[in-house]
Protein backbone atom coordinates (compact mmCIF):
# COMPACT_ATOMS: atom_id res chain seq x y z
CA UNK A 1 0.00 0.00 0.00
CA UNK A 2 2.84 2.37 0.59
CA UNK A 3 4.90 1.13 -1.98
CA UNK A 4 1.55 1.89 -4.59
CA UNK A 5 1.24 5.83 -2.87
CA UNK A 6 5.11 6.31 -3.11
CA UNK A 7 4.96 5.19 -6.84
CA UNK A 8 1.71 7.55 -7.02
CA UNK A 9 3.47 9.80 -5.90
CA UNK A 10 6.84 9.92 -7.65
CA UNK A 11 5.02 9.48 -11.00
CA UNK A 12 2.89 12.95 -10.29
CA UNK A 13 6.15 14.34 -9.45
CA UNK A 14 7.36 13.77 -12.59
CA UNK A 15 4.64 14.70 -14.32
CA UNK A 16 4.76 18.06 -12.66
CA UNK A 17 8.50 18.32 -13.64
CA UNK A 18 7.94 17.02 -17.11
CA UNK A 19 5.17 19.74 -17.94
CA UNK A 20 5.95 22.47 -20.11
CA UNK A 21 6.47 25.83 -19.32
CA UNK A 22 4.03 28.23 -19.99
CA UNK A 23 5.35 31.38 -22.23
CA UNK A 24 4.95 35.10 -21.37
CA UNK A 25 3.21 37.15 -23.34
CA UNK A 26 4.38 39.54 -24.98
CA UNK A 27 3.82 43.31 -24.36
CA UNK A 28 1.19 44.59 -25.68
CA UNK A 29 2.01 47.19 -28.71
CA UNK A 30 1.67 50.78 -27.72
CA UNK A 31 1.15 53.69 -30.02
CA UNK A 32 2.51 57.40 -29.93
CA UNK A 33 2.31 59.92 -32.13
CA UNK A 34 4.83 63.25 -32.70
CA UNK A 35 3.03 65.77 -30.22
CA UNK A 36 2.09 63.73 -27.71
CA UNK A 37 2.78 63.75 -24.00
CA UNK A 38 5.97 61.97 -22.26
CA UNK A 39 6.90 61.84 -18.88
CA UNK A 40 9.59 61.17 -16.39
CA UNK A 41 9.34 60.75 -12.82
CA UNK A 42 12.47 62.16 -12.06
CA UNK A 43 12.72 65.16 -9.76
CA UNK A 44 15.32 67.22 -11.33
CA UNK A 45 13.60 66.92 -15.00
CA UNK A 46 11.00 69.07 -16.06
CA UNK A 47 8.19 66.37 -16.14
CA UNK A 48 6.16 66.31 -19.24
CA UNK A 49 6.97 67.36 -22.21
CA UNK A 50 6.43 66.27 -25.66
CA UNK A 51 7.99 63.21 -28.56
CA UNK A 52 8.87 64.88 -31.42
CA UNK A 53 9.64 61.82 -33.93
CA UNK A 54 11.24 58.73 -34.23
CA UNK A 55 14.86 57.95 -35.22
CA UNK A 56 17.17 54.57 -36.02
CA UNK A 57 20.55 53.25 -35.97
CA UNK A 58 22.67 51.28 -38.69
CA UNK A 59 21.43 48.31 -36.09
CA UNK A 60 17.70 48.65 -36.81
CA UNK A 61 17.50 50.39 -33.14
CA UNK A 62 14.47 52.30 -32.67
CA UNK A 63 14.69 55.76 -31.13
CA UNK A 64 12.15 58.99 -30.30
CA UNK A 65 13.68 62.11 -30.08
CA UNK A 66 12.90 64.91 -26.96
CA UNK A 67 14.28 68.39 -25.85
CA UNK A 68 17.06 67.19 -23.29
CA UNK A 69 16.00 69.41 -20.52
CA UNK A 70 13.37 67.53 -20.78
CA UNK A 71 15.09 64.08 -19.07
CA UNK A 72 18.12 65.88 -17.77
CA UNK A 73 17.99 68.85 -15.85
CA UNK A 74 20.93 70.26 -14.89
CA UNK A 75 22.68 67.33 -13.91
CA UNK A 76 23.97 66.16 -17.42
CA UNK A 77 23.25 62.99 -18.98
CA UNK A 78 20.74 60.67 -17.40
CA UNK A 79 21.53 57.14 -19.46
CA UNK A 80 19.18 54.60 -18.58
CA UNK A 81 16.44 56.61 -16.85
CA UNK A 82 12.64 55.23 -17.90
CA UNK A 83 10.09 57.34 -20.06
CA UNK A 84 6.69 56.62 -19.79
CA UNK A 85 3.59 57.52 -21.76
CA UNK A 86 0.52 57.70 -19.74
CA UNK A 87 1.73 55.88 -17.03
CA UNK A 88 3.18 53.39 -19.54
CA UNK A 89 6.97 52.50 -19.34
CA UNK A 90 8.05 53.10 -23.42
CA UNK A 91 11.73 53.32 -23.22
CA UNK A 92 14.99 54.33 -21.47
CA UNK A 93 17.06 57.28 -22.09
CA UNK A 94 20.01 56.40 -24.10
CA UNK A 95 22.30 60.02 -25.08
CA UNK A 96 20.88 63.57 -23.87
CA UNK A 97 22.29 67.10 -23.50
CA UNK A 98 21.31 70.54 -22.46
CA UNK A 99 24.13 72.74 -21.91
CA UNK A 100 25.58 72.42 -25.67
CA UNK A 101 22.36 71.08 -27.74
CA UNK A 102 19.41 70.65 -26.28
CA UNK A 103 18.41 66.96 -27.44
CA UNK A 104 17.18 63.71 -25.88
CA UNK A 105 17.22 60.68 -27.41
CA UNK A 106 15.21 57.83 -26.13
CA UNK A 107 15.35 54.33 -27.07
CA UNK A 108 12.49 52.79 -27.52
CA UNK A 109 10.85 49.56 -26.02
CA UNK A 110 10.09 46.40 -29.33
CA UNK A 111 6.36 47.21 -28.71
CA UNK A 112 6.08 50.83 -28.34
CA UNK A 113 4.76 52.53 -31.98
CA UNK A 114 5.48 55.44 -33.63
CA UNK A 115 2.74 56.59 -34.97
CA UNK A 116 2.30 59.12 -38.51
CA UNK A 117 0.76 62.11 -38.34
CA UNK A 118 1.67 65.88 -39.50
CA UNK A 119 5.01 65.04 -38.55
CA UNK A 120 7.49 64.04 -41.08
CA UNK A 121 9.76 60.60 -39.98
CA UNK A 122 12.62 62.06 -41.83
CA UNK A 123 15.00 65.40 -41.43
CA UNK A 124 15.73 68.29 -43.75
CA UNK A 125 19.16 69.10 -43.50
CA UNK A 126 18.53 71.83 -45.99
CA UNK A 127 19.13 75.80 -46.02
CA UNK A 128 17.03 77.53 -44.13
CA UNK A 129 16.48 81.49 -43.87
CA UNK A 130 15.02 84.14 -41.75
CA UNK A 131 11.45 84.58 -43.72
CA UNK A 132 11.41 80.32 -43.85
CA UNK A 133 7.83 79.05 -42.95
CA UNK A 134 7.88 76.58 -39.91
CA UNK A 135 5.40 74.63 -37.46
CA UNK A 136 5.31 72.59 -34.61
CA UNK A 137 3.22 69.95 -32.64
CA UNK A 138 3.20 70.23 -29.01
CA UNK A 139 1.62 68.67 -26.55
CA UNK A 140 -0.24 71.96 -25.12
CA UNK A 141 -0.52 73.85 -28.11
CA UNK A 142 -1.23 71.36 -30.95
CA UNK A 143 0.12 72.81 -34.54
CA UNK A 144 1.00 75.94 -34.58
CA UNK A 145 3.16 77.76 -37.99
CA UNK A 146 4.77 80.91 -38.45
CA UNK A 147 8.34 82.31 -39.79
CA UNK A 148 11.93 82.02 -38.78
CA UNK A 149 13.15 85.22 -37.49
CA UNK A 150 16.55 84.86 -36.55
CA UNK A 151 19.26 82.20 -36.86
CA UNK A 152 22.34 80.78 -35.15
CA UNK A 153 21.07 82.47 -31.68
CA UNK A 154 22.40 82.41 -28.26
CA UNK A 155 20.31 82.07 -25.41
CA UNK A 156 20.73 81.69 -22.07
CA UNK A 157 18.73 79.26 -20.21
CA UNK A 158 18.32 77.36 -16.72
CA UNK A 159 21.70 78.88 -16.17
CA UNK A 160 23.60 78.06 -18.98
CA UNK A 161 24.04 79.78 -22.48
CA UNK A 162 22.58 77.38 -25.22
CA UNK A 163 24.18 78.13 -28.61
CA UNK A 164 23.08 77.14 -31.81
CA UNK A 165 19.67 78.33 -31.64
CA UNK A 166 16.64 79.68 -34.28
CA UNK A 167 14.06 81.85 -33.19
CA UNK A 168 10.96 82.34 -34.36
CA UNK A 169 9.44 85.52 -33.04
CA UNK A 170 5.33 85.41 -34.89
CA UNK A 171 2.82 84.82 -32.10
CA UNK A 172 1.61 82.11 -34.26
CA UNK A 173 4.51 80.21 -33.51
CA UNK A 174 4.63 80.80 -29.41
CA UNK A 175 5.26 77.85 -27.55
CA UNK A 176 4.05 77.27 -23.86
CA UNK A 177 5.42 74.95 -20.81
CA UNK A 178 4.87 71.46 -21.97
CA UNK A 179 5.33 72.00 -25.67
CA UNK A 180 9.46 71.19 -25.11
CA UNK A 181 10.24 68.73 -27.26
CA UNK A 182 8.34 68.81 -30.23
CA UNK A 183 9.54 68.52 -33.61
CA UNK A 184 9.99 71.72 -35.39
CA UNK A 185 9.31 71.05 -38.80
CA UNK A 186 8.78 72.21 -42.53
CA UNK A 187 7.28 70.39 -45.91
CA UNK A 188 10.33 68.61 -46.43
CA UNK A 189 11.06 66.90 -43.18
CA UNK A 190 11.99 67.78 -39.84
CA UNK A 191 14.36 70.56 -38.87
CA UNK A 192 14.40 70.53 -35.23
CA UNK A 193 13.78 70.22 -32.12
CA UNK A 194 11.90 72.99 -29.77
CA UNK A 195 13.41 73.60 -26.59
CA UNK A 196 11.08 76.40 -25.25
CA UNK A 197 10.55 80.27 -25.41
CA UNK A 198 7.76 82.93 -24.12
CA UNK A 199 6.36 86.36 -24.91
CA UNK A 200 6.01 85.14 -28.21
CA UNK A 201 9.29 83.80 -29.16
CA UNK A 202 10.36 80.46 -29.41
CA UNK A 203 13.67 78.55 -29.90
CA UNK A 204 14.65 75.75 -31.34
CA UNK A 205 17.89 73.25 -31.86
CA UNK A 206 18.55 72.67 -35.71
CA UNK A 207 18.30 68.82 -36.68
CA UNK A 208 21.61 69.17 -37.49
CA UNK A 209 23.02 69.65 -34.44
CA UNK A 210 21.22 67.03 -32.85
CA UNK A 211 22.57 64.18 -35.65
CA UNK A 212 26.13 65.85 -35.23
CA UNK A 213 25.85 65.19 -31.80
CA UNK A 214 23.68 61.83 -31.44
CA UNK A 215 25.66 60.57 -34.58
CA UNK A 216 28.81 60.92 -32.97
CA UNK A 217 27.63 58.01 -30.17
CA UNK A 218 25.20 56.17 -32.14
CA UNK A 219 26.63 55.07 -35.56
CA UNK A 220 24.15 55.80 -38.57
CA UNK A 221 21.44 57.94 -36.53
CA UNK A 222 18.80 59.28 -38.67
CA UNK A 223 15.15 60.08 -38.44
CA UNK A 224 12.98 56.96 -39.36
CA UNK A 225 9.75 55.47 -38.10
Amino acid sequence: MRTAKAMSAAALALTIIAAPVTAHAASAPVTIMPGDTINTNYVVATGTCTAAAPARDANGNRYLLTAGHCVNGKLGELVGQPIYFKRTLIGHVARAQFQIVDYAVIKLLPNVIIGQNDVPHVAYLGQLNPGSKVCFHGTKSGVRCGKISQLNELAFMRGAIVPGFVRGSSATVRSIPGDSGSAVYNTEGVIGILSGGADGVSMYVPIKSVYDRAGAAIPGFHLGN
